[in-house]
């Protein structure tokens, strides 16, 4: 018996489908939620490779990136060679790969704290030659210079400055933070095109740590924000950041919502 399914939902699906074969070779591993044995490999048409592991869900990762497009979708960044881009919490570099994948020559700036996770990242650069396109910085992003405790977690991503129920309480790993005016000067570059920032619940810090003349730095952000992490703030995390940007000249500022998770992604650009 052939399923009914809602309006819309047959073309969703296979455009799905159609960004998964257009980029990848073995693009049915993108479809399996088991967790693999060892260390596997996306494989992708144009010669890149990206190894992953059981701590990273790669279904998730590579549909929210690569198929969602979900940092640049709807006309909100088009990527041109040479432009700058941040990636705070940058995982094991499935954004930093779809960057350079989009825009062949693109300059991509990665903070990750984790150690294991960062030299998976590092992996990951190196297999594809893109050394001299990305660089990679060994630190968290906070308020301000410090080490700071990073609770474990099941999945890589999930790693976090804050307890949540997503994290492993009894494990942890001690890394240096430092603030985001320090991360722009290692970045070496006039002005920031994008800034991509992933770094559950840590993003609240960041903005509070940040100066005007910080942000004035950086055209468009793209936050994901962690409402139901455990935090110090009096108002929610995503209110705080979306304030803080409208005072600081981003007056275009989007905020795509999951509510169900406490959780969502805010886009924001100057006119």
């Amino acid at each position: 018996m052939i399923p009914k399914l809602a309006a819309g939902e047959i073309p969703q699906r296979f455009q799905s489908f159609l960004k998964r074969f257009y980029y990848l070779r073995n693009w049915p591993v993108t479809y399996s939620r088991a967790e693999p044995n060892g260390i596997q490999e996306l494989r992708f048409r144009n010669g890149y490779r990206l190894r992953y592991s059981k701590a990273d869900p790669i279904h998730v990762l590579f549909f929210e990136i690569f198929v969602q497009d979900c940092y640049f979708a709807g006309g909100f960044h088009k990527l041109q060679p040479n432009q700058v881009i941040m990636d705070v919490g940058a995982n094991i570099g499935m954004f930093a790969l779809h960057c350079q994948y989009r825009c062949p020559g693109v300059r991509v700036h990665c903070f990750e704290p984790a150690s294991e996770t960062r030299m998976r990242l590092q992996e990951n650069i190196s297999i594809n030659g893109l050394r001299d396109r990305i660089s990679v910085y060994p630190f968290g992003l906070s308020s301000q210079e410090q080490d700071r405790k990073l609770f474990a977690a099941k999945y890589a991503g999930s790693r976090s400055l804050y307890e949540s129920p997503s994290v492993q309480k009894d494990k942890t790993e001690t890394v240096q933070c430092i603030s985001l005016g320090q991360a722009l000067d290692l970045c070496q570059a006039p002005s920031i095109d994008v800034m991509k920032m992933d770094v559950e619940g840590a993003e609240s810090d960041i903005f509070e740590g940040a100066s005007a003349g910080d942000l004035k730095r950086i055209k468009k952000v793209a936050v994901e924000y962690h409402d139901g992490v455990k935090h110090t703030r009096s108002e929610p995390i995503s209110e705080f950041i979306v304030a803080k940007l409208k005072e600081n000249g981003f007056n275009q500022v989007e905020v795509l919502a999951e509510p169900a998770m406490a959780a969502g992604l805010i886009r924001a650009s100057r006119a």
